[in-house]
């Protein structure tokens, strides 16, 4: 509790009168009590301490009475305290007009009360006055300490902060978003003003509002802000202070905490997804499965693999994108594993996770993403078989898809879904069979790759490849005589797109078996293929 002007009027056994000042000059802070005598005592007193005299100085002189006041509330000082029935009999009219005129406290001292016991008063009093605040301000920080034990800390410990101090509380996150708050305060107002502050302890209006803000710092980043506002600065700066600053560490606490335990979480979430996809769910791991349902699945529940990767290979755009896209599966309340691998993020998640609107969005964004669903599956061991259609439906999207797009395996064409089902290890032997004249010649491989993604058209093609129209059909007609088969006929072209599709997929790894399945990255630019022997 401050020690203040009425505190010591009110001590009867020192019989103290107030003879000038406002009714508010009660609530005048006192620091320190001393008896001077001499001329300009404010360079002896320090702001908010009492001056005591008998005036001794002072006889005959109605100016220097008046300038000792006027010195004395420019100073800061709290209040004067003048003895009676030793020099002067009452208070000499000057002072009390003065310090009328000023509003500036002046109170009698009787004969009988000594300046030491005043000061001796006031030095017991505030010694009492430091062992309170510093009594109130640990039992308030450890109110505070019990909030870490409540089911949402941060939430509690905005609740008890508001309450403490009887201000409103806001936190907000780096970039201004209201995470938690407690009262009604103009939030996007004082965000405005504390984002335009340097990032330390500020004190600063707002309208009406006084404001207190404090930067959240974790690692040495800014994580949130903590803000508090009041009409009045009604609470003792003695007591604010520290509870602010414990408040500020108690939140970085909480940041820190979860943090680690999110970062924690999404290690497992990767470790238990690599592992179902490498198969070992097959062999009856039942510890995997039992680990998987305590992220919401349930034994049988229908689930799919999606690959989710940069348009024209940017890998960066996945990766960067992953947190937005745990933030959206979090507040789906869908159940999901999440890894990352190659630049790509592989997914599993129960239920029909909405990843058209989930990729629009992260577009918005910036980020340019396409995705592929495979088959739906109700057994970890059959992950690696949704893994191997997402990445062949990816492959067939190309490195041109446009950003959001999502291709699901019930979109399939028969010749993907065949190439799915069947596996491309399976077709190898016919396909080897079949290309192995083409594979001859680089040039001739290349043009068969971009003949069949420029859908057969002559003059798309020939742009892709930078030739002359008369040169493709050139190249077109050693094709034929090479696979001694025309490319006008439709079983050849169903053949050889089909065989084209097997050899890509085997090249990128997600045409095999599901016991070699793992995700991989994006195919090679189209129209182009691994060097080949001529």
């Amino acid at each position: 509790m401050a020690f203040t002007l009425g505190s010591l009027l009110d001590q009867e056994e020192l019989g103290l009168r107030l003879v000038t000042g406002e009714p508010s000059s009660r609530e005048r802070l006192i620091a320190g009590a001393h008896a001077i005598e001499i001329e300009n005592p404010v360079r002896w007193l320090e702001p908010h301490w009492v001056m005591l005299t008998t005036g001794v100085r002072l006889r005959h002189n109605g100016a220097a009475q008046r300038s000792l006041v006027s010195e004395l509330d420019e100073g800061g000082i709290t209040a004067l305290g003048f003895a009676v029935e030793i020099v002067f009999k009452s208070v000499p009219r000057p002072i009390v007009e003065e310090a009328e005129r000023r509003g500036f406290p002046v109170f009698v001292i009787p004969y009988e009360t000594p300046h030491r016991a005043i000061i001796s008063f006031v030095s017991r009093s505030l010694l009492s006055s430091d062992f309170y605040l510093l009594h109130r301000s640990l039992s308030m920080q450890s109110y505070l300490m019990d909030a870490l034990a409540a089911e949402h800390p941060e939430d509690e410990l905005v609740r008890r902060l508001g309450s403490l101090l009887g201000s409103t509380v806001l936190v907000y996150s780096a970039d201004g978003q209201l995470e938690a708050s407690r009262g009604e305060a103009p939030a996007a107002a004082i965000w405005a003003a504390v984002a335009e502050r340097e990032p330390a302890l500020q004190e600063f209006a707002v309208g009406r509002w006084f404001v207190v803000s404090v930067p959240i710092v974790v690692r040495g980043v800014i994580r949130q802000w903590l803000a508090l506002a009041t009409r009045r600065a009604s609470v003792s700066e003695q007591l604010a202070r520290p509870v602010i600053r414990a408040a500020e560490r108690l939140l970085e606490l909480v940041a820190v905490t979860r943090e680690t335990a999110a970062a924690e979480e999404r290690a497992v979430r990767s470790e238990l997804l690599r592992r179902a996809l490498a198969g070992r769910t097959a062999a009856g791991d039942g510890e995997l499965a039992d680990r998987i349902t305590a992220f919401g699945f349930e034994p049988g529940q229908s689930c799919a693999i999606a690959v989710i990767a940069p348009v024209g290979g940017d890998g960066a755009d996945a990766v960067a994108a992953r947190p937005r896209l745990e933030a959206l599966l979090a507040g789906s309340r869908l159940p999901y594993l999440l890894a990352d691998s190659d630049a790509q993020l592989v997914l599993l998640h129960g239920g029909r996770a909405p990843l058209d609107q989930w990729l629009r969005r992260l577009t918005r964004e910036g980020f340019r993403l396409v995705a592929a669903v495979g088959r739906p599956i109700s057994t970890l061991g059959d992950a690696s078989e949704s893994l191997r259609d997402a990445q062949l439906a990816l492959g067939t999207l190309g490195r041109d898809a446009e950003p959001g797009r999502v291709l699901r395996f019930e979109e399939f064409d028969l010749a993907t879904w065949l190439l799915s089902d069947l596996g491309a290890e399976r077709l190898q032997v016919k396909v080897d069979e079949l290309l192995a004249p083409v594979r001859e010649s680089n040039m001739l491989y290349d043009t068969l790759l971009a003949y069949l993604d420029e859908d057969l058209d002559l003059g798309r093609t020939a742009r892709a490849l930078h030739l002359h129209p008369n040169s493709l059909r050139y190249r077109l007609g050693q094709l034929e005589r090479r696979l001694g088969h025309p490319l006008r006929s439709a079983a050849t072209i169903a053949n050889l797109h089909l065989a084209t599709l097997a050899e890509r997929a085997a090249r990128r790894g997600d045409g095999g078996t599901a016991s070699g399945s793992s995700p991989r990255s994006a195919p090679p630019p189209r129209g182009t293929a691994a060097p080949r022997g001529e």
